[in-house]
């Protein structure tokens, strides 16, 4: 039986993931085999105690940049017990230098890893058109599903009934966690990775028809443009803002374009 396309996305994204491991996991084995080889007083034993540590922060380093995807309860354990990690790492370091001023490299991993944990908490996901025009259908009871079960972001989605055009953002939702749901819709694919929402903006001309749409991070504003997606979630909660976004049929098929700014 062929892979389907998402199959394949999948099985190739583990294989990748399962190889970084690898490297990293042999960096590591070589550093722990030289710090073991250090003599046990001074800055050099302290690098030798220091070990234990340092990997510790560089694999939840890593791991934190691989977070996108995991569900509501997988993201919020995960953060929780990630930032648990880190200051438990970064307290032992502090405790082997002690009154010794600390390295700039530890002091770098320390702020490396508290900067993965703040953007894990930001990353997003999307699903985005990928048929020439698609109608949106009804989603609040994945947002009402999502909420019930512990979400505490943000989820932007285009009302029902919306036409949209290959290549917007349908539904935008921050932190990243997985709804099946959205992932069985056809004509959107989830993108894993998101740093920013975006919205869309449906620009008109003077006669009032629609002419294309303007995809744009936010806070962007796109003069004269009418924004397409809603806030449903807001800091975990039900938003009712029914009204609010631009719906209704469009005459053929509208470009898509990145907002560029003025």
């Amino acid at each position: 039986m062929a892979e389907s396309p998402e199959q394949s996305t999948n099985g190739g994204r583990a294989e990748k993931n399962a190889m970084s491991w690898a490297v990293l996991l042999g960096k590591w084995t070589e550093f722990v085999q030289s710090a073991i080889a250090l003599p046990a007083e001074g800055d050099t034993g302290r690098w030798r105690e220091s070990v234990v540590s340092v990997v510790g922060l560089q694999a939840v380093t890593f791991a934190l940049g691989d977070s996108g995807g995991l569900t509501n309860e997988e993201l919020a354990l995960g953060l929780d017990r990630a930032g648990v990690l880190i200051t438990g790492y970064a307290r032992g370091l502090r405790e082997v230098w002690g009154a010794t001023a600390m390295p700039d490299q530890l002091l770098e991993m320390m702020g490396d890893a508290r900067r993965a944990l703040e953007a894990a908490g930001w990353f997003g996901l999307e699903w985005v058109v990928t048929t020439e025009r698609f109608v949106m259908p009804g989603v609040r009871a994945e947002m009402v599903h999502m909420v019930a079960h512990g979400f505490a972001g943000d989820a932007l989605c285009a009302p029902e009934g919306a036409v949209l055009f290959r290549g917007s953002p349908a539904v935008v939702v921050r932190p990243a966690v997985v709804v099946d749901a959205l992932d069985m819709i056809e004509g959107i694919a989830r993108v894993e990775g998101v740093r920013v929402i975006r919205q869309v903006y449906r620009e008109v001309d003077e006669a009032g028809r629609a002419v294309r749409d303007v995809v744009a991070s936010i806070p962007g504003a796109v003069a004269g443009g009418m924004p397409i997606l809603q806030a449903m979630i807001e800091g975990g909660k039900l938003v009712d803002r029914a009204g609010y976004g631009a719906r209704g049929e469009v005459e053929g098929v509208l470009e898509v374009v990145e907002w560029e700014g003025e």
